[in-house]
């Protein structure tokens, strides 16, 4: 639930997840976060039970689902300052590691994502996270390379991706 900025304006319920789950063997909500701009919400859920996550994205103001779907995920994404992208991670279809990272452009078909960065050595997991200054998302643990958000509104390239700290095998 949310409460909007006028404080005499109703609480809104953004997600109902007995609603979600309703009629289906399993579910989980793996991560749920709002674009930036407050205008769409992101989630990953998983009806599998095996950790394979796909995104979603509800419009907040017509209370719209678009139609993509980001599949196959690890669940792990982060919003793009400019709140028209979304970075997230993609799982091997095999292994299911987490090994990829792909920019998606909120209404657009995922087929046409970019790879930003992909991790060829399955000892490392691939995970995101925000800066505290939100000016980077970085692609961690044993590693941390980095995509710069002020780039956000343009189209990257495949492995766009900056290395800060090279990976390394053990501490």
């Amino acid at each position: 639930m949310r409460q909007p900025a006028a404080e005499t304006e109703q609480w809104e319920t953004l997600l109902d997840c007995n609603q979600r789950a309703e009629g289906r063997e399993f579910y989980t909500l793996g991560g749920l976060e709002v674009s930036p701009n407050n205008q769409v919400m992101a989630l990953a859920e998983d009806f599998l039970s095996r950790r394979q996550y796909d995104i979603r994205f509800k419009y907040l103001q017509e209370q719209r689902w678009a139609e993509e779907v980001l599949e196959n995920t690890s669940g792990s994404f982060e919003w793009a300052n400019d709140s028209a992208s979304v970075y997230y991670v993609r799982k091997h279809a095999k292994t299911l590691l987490p090994y990829q990272v792909y920019r998606h452009v909120i209404g657009s078909d995922p087929l046409l994502d970019v790879l930003v960065y992909e991790e060829t050595d399955d000892t490392f997991y691939v995970s995101l996270e925000k800066t505290t200054s939100e000016r980077y998302i970085l692609i961690p643990p044993q590693q941390y390379y980095h995509i710069r958000d002020s780039a956000a509104g343009r189209r990257q390239r495949r492995n766009d991706a900056a290395a800060v700290c090279p990976a390394s095998q053990g501490s």
